[in-house]
């Protein structure tokens, strides 16, 4: 990494889905996301972080976002998701 240069971390999660899941999420990414590369120092990428997730309320984005009207929504998926994984639950 050079100097000034930030990162995002990514954390994946792998979890029992439908036979077509990954297939699905990877066209529904390729269908509505865009990916951009920017180089700044870290407080200019935090701000603009910040900025992003206040200006769109990202619903799965917790961090930043204290008004996410799917905030109790989205821990509890998350938390019933990581039983399912730590007890070993196979889908169907």
């Amino acid at each position: 990494m050079r100097g000034g240069e930030v990162r995002l971390k990514a954390i994946f999660v792998t979890i029992a889905s439908p036979p077509d899941g990954e297939q699905r999420l990877s066209q529904w990414m390729a269908d509505h996301l865009l990916a951009v590369q920017w180089t700044a120092d870290r407080d200019a990428a935090k701000a603009m972080e910040t900025m992003l997730i206040q200006r769109h309320c990202p619903p799965l984005n917790l961090m930043e976002n204290p008004a996410n009207r799917w905030r109790r929504h989205v821990m509890d998926r998350r938390a019933l998701c990581a039983a399912e994984a730590k007890a070993g639950y196979r889908a169907a």
